[in-house]
């Protein structure tokens, strides 16, 4: 893979590095998206119902399906971080930021994991997933 060099004619490399345009196209796929975290997730399928888990956060959700209990999570974690970083709660954000699940749910989920890279889990019954949330809180502006 080549070396992506920093373009030096912007101001005050310093603080940030810049990349031409033309280098981030090119390699898009292999870099990390600075202004995004991923979440770590799963969720259980018990009866009739889905449960949705985020261990960063220790936040749950339920719904229907697969697909409904995901984007009940995400939207959840969206209002939680806006919560915590503008919101009412904001003078809080240290303690809420580093708020992590219960040790039940973290030992899940690095379970699921396991089972999954060993390939001795492929059932409809269990599910993994990241969800990508922006470090920056859409429509935020910096005072």
């Amino acid at each position: 893979m080549p070396v992506i060099t920093p373009v030096t004619h912007k101001p005050d490399i310093s603080k940030e590095i810049y990349y031409s345009k033309k280098e981030i196209n090119k390699h898009k796929e292999k870099l990390m998206k600075p202004r995004e975290l991923l979440l770590r997730c799963y969720a259980n399928k018990y009866g009739d119902q889905w449960q949705a888990f985020c261990i960063d956060f220790g936040l749950a959700a339920q719904g229907e399906s697969y697909e409904e209990v995901k984007a009940k999570l995400s939207d959840m974690i969206q209002e939680y971080l806006y919560d915590a970083l503008v919101g009412e709660d904001k003078e809080y954000a240290e303690q809420l930021l580093q708020r992590k699940a219960p040790f039940k749910q973290i030992a899940t989920y690095y379970c699921y994991v396991l089972l999954y890279r060993v390939g001795a889990f492929k059932n409809e019954f269990h599910k993994l997933f990241k969800i990508p949330q922006a470090l920056v809180p859409q429509n935020y502006i910096h005072e």
